[in-house]
């Protein structure tokens, strides 16, 4: 297994290069969700592997050439099979959205961290006098504490196991261990965020025909929306996780609205969504806090309000991405819910397959679809989100829809 302090907590996953260079191509990543990508997007994740909760209070991220940048706050608890997230940054926008239990902490920098290309990073325990180190982009492992390698380092402290190699920063992809905690090293589209955007198989779609199973759909069929418009499907992907995953990654786990949850008949029956799905809410506090009309809230923000829950699965799971000529709002079992809106977050999270499949069905090339789409209504980040529910409780004020 990796390398672990304090029995049980690993280095799971780096985002060195969110590919923010105004020159560069490819996938970016903005994990604060502020609207741009910068070098402070950069972040490092850590991993509770046990079967117990840590307190994580005390421990260190040390850099090669800048020292020791970030210490977890004491008292932080790091429950088992969940992360925590350090970005380089201030959040510069609603932060990432991530699983139940997960963790965010942002380290206030105003320039980068992590070099893009050889490099050695250390969580270092304090407490213990140990540490767990890795290296990426050709760098070897490195001994701690000598003259320009991590400068001020303790010269005592003991490394535990002989450090791990996270292989090549990708500009735009992290390295991540597969599963989280394991050996194996992957590149792909980083975790902090999952933006997938997207339906459980069975979830009943408004068309003009009559309410339609989302998997029985195909491109050209059309779609009823909140404007009682119909609006044709250009692409319609899906993403199957096997139950073996879901036991192991909660950030995957489906947000279910019991029926009538949102209002009297709606949703007309229980509703699976995955945790960055966005519904549609409106009302006075709404607008106020959105500007508009209507806002979109992600569904994990509505976790704990009556009726809503994030739960896993009993088996394998379906998602299903439904992308239309604009970002829209589709009636799903009569509650009103987002179509895709293809941000590059929303992109990276989708497999290599679906990125073909849409850019083929558009005719145009994935880096250019977040200029063709623009939201629908303002997107409301999670914690901001909560803020607008609290108010609404406070008020003692139904939501509108």
């Amino acid at each position: 297994m990796a390398d672990a302090v304090r029995g049980s907590i690993a280095i799971n996953e780096v985002l060195a290069d969110p590919n923010s260079a105004a020159s560069s191509s490819g996938p970016r990543y903005d994990t604060d969700q502020s609207g741009t990508t910068t070098p402070v997007d950069e972040f490092i994740e850590i991993y509770n592997s046990g079967a117990t909760a840590v307190n994580i209070g005390g421990l260190q991220l040390w850099d090669q050439t800048l020292g020791n940048w970030f210490a977890f706050p004491s008292g932080t608890i790091l429950q088992p099979g969940v992360h925590a997230m350090v970005m380089a940054g201030a959040s510069g926008g609603a932060g990432p959205s991530l699983g139940p239990g997960d963790l965010a902490f942002y380290a206030g920098r105003g320039s980068a961290v992590l070099n893009n290309g050889a490099e050695n990073v250390i969580l270092y325990d304090p407490t213990a006098n140990n540490f767990a180190q890795v290296a990426y982009g050709g760098a070897s492992i490195t001994t701690p504490g000598t003259t320009g390698v991590f400068s001020g380092f303790p010269s005592i402290a003991t490394r535990v196991g002989s450090g791990e190699n996270f292989g090549t920063a990708i500009p735009g992809y992290s390295m991540q261990r597969q599963p989280d905690g394991g050996n194996t090293i992957i590149s792909a589209p980083p975790n902090a965020a999952n933006d997938n955007v997207c339906f459980c198989q069975g979830t009943l779609i408004a068309t003009p025909l009559g309410p339609r199973a989302i998997e029985t759909l195909r491109p050209g069929d059309l779609v009823l929306t909140d404007n009682d418009q119909t609006l044709p499907i250009l692409w319609l992907g899906s993403t199957r996780f096997a139950a073996d995953r879901l036991w192991r990654e909660p950030r995957l786990w489906p947000v279910t609205l019991r029926a009538g949850a949102l209002a009297p008949g709606v949703p007309s029956r229980d509703l699976r969504v995955s945790r960055q799905h966005r519904l549609r809410f409106g009302g006075p506090i709404a607008a106020r806090m959105g500007g508009d009309p209507f806002v979109l809230l992600p569904a994990a923000a509505l976790v704990g309000m009556p009726g809503i829950t994030q739960g896993r699965p009993a088996g394998d799971l379906v998602y299903y991405h439904l992308l239309l000529p604009r970002h829209a709002i589709v009636l799903a079992e009569d509650a009103p819910a987002e179509s895709l809106l293809p941000g590059p977050q929303a992109l990276a999270a989708l497999s290599p397959d679906n990125q073909a499949q849409i850019a083929k069905a558009l005719s145009q090339p994935l880096d250019q679809l977040p200029h063709r789409y623009a939201a629908a209504h303002p997107l409301i980040g999670k914690q901001k989100a909560r803020s607008m529910l609290a108010r609404h409780h406070q008020n003692a004020r139904p939501l509108s829809l």
